[in-house]
């Protein structure tokens, strides 16, 4: 999973065909892109975004934020961490099982929240799954 979600993230930029795209460009260079998006981000933020002013009576899903947070995060460490430990370690389940449950909570609490962070059907809606998945199907493919 976490070579799926690497190749998706650089196939477009990293490759071409399955080659390298520029081999003349130091390594450094892909430090540089997430600063150019956020440079493009803030100059184009006033013309794309609406002039209306925010909605004053929401208020923060306090137990979402941190659960979605935390979820993610295990998440993410227990993929990560799946090459460096030996399996039967409790440093590899533990965190992939966390990993698992706090969004399954995240889910629980969002439905009875006031203002969620994510509506309840709104992961499930098929177009919301079917555009990424096959983007990042297409992008996978790219990189084999």
């Amino acid at each position: 999973m976490t070579v799926t979600a690497t190749g998706t993230a650089r196939s477009p930029t990293a490759t071409a065909g399955g080659a390298p795209s520029s081999p003349a460009l130091s390594w450094r260079r892909t430090f540089a892109v997430p600063v150019e998006v956020a440079v493009a981000g803030l100059v184009l933020a006033p013309r794309l975004l609406s002039d209306a002013a925010p909605n004053s009576g929401r208020s923060l899903d306090l137990p979402g934020a941190p659960l979605a947070t935390a979820g993610i995060t295990l998440a993410g460490y227990g993929l990560d961490v799946t090459d460096a430990l030996p399996g039967p370690s409790a440093g590899v389940p533990v965190p992939l099982l966390g990993g698992t449950a706090l969004p399954a909570a995240f889910r629980y609490a969002e439905r009875g929240a006031r203002d969620p962070l994510s509506p309840p059907g709104f992961l499930f809606d098929r177009r919301r799954f079917l555009a990424p998945t096959a983007v990042a199907a297409l992008l996978n493919h790219r990189t084999k």
